[in-house]
């Protein structure tokens, strides 16, 4: 099974078959989705991959890399609760970054102000 294939497995298995869908929740085109399971085939971007990982915490990163296992990993207690830590571990830090971006454009502005006094 190629990864396009694997791919296709995961838009049918989970999304059923709605690849708008699968496209929104790992935050890409569409048109980069049809471009990977369309008449194209092209292959995904480390960057589609890393995004279906992230959005789907359940797909077995081995499958959907190397197809090796199964689409869907067997996660224990201790793996999913350290998953859970990891994701908001990351939502935490894409607030404080949108907050560094807006401290900075305030900084941004200050300077120019000053600049402009002198």
């Amino acid at each position: 099974m190629t990864i396009n294939e694997r791919f296709d497995k995961i838009i049918n298995e989970l999304y059923l078959g709605n690849k708008s869908a699968f496209a929104k929740t790992i935050g890409v085109a569409p048109t980069v989705i049809e471009n990977i399971v369309g008449t194209r085939k092209g292959n995904p971007s480390f960057n589609v991959i890393r995004k279906v990982l992230f959005a789907n915490a359940k797909i077995n990163p081995d499958w959907l890399i190397l197809e090796i296992g199964t689409m869907i990993r067997e996660v224990n207690s201790d793996e999913e609760l350290s998953i859970n830590t990891i994701l908001k571990r990351y939502e935490a830090l894409a607030v404080e970054n949108a907050n560094l971006k807006i401290r900075n454009a305030e900084q941004e502005k200050r300077i120019a102000e000053l600049e402009n006094m002198l």
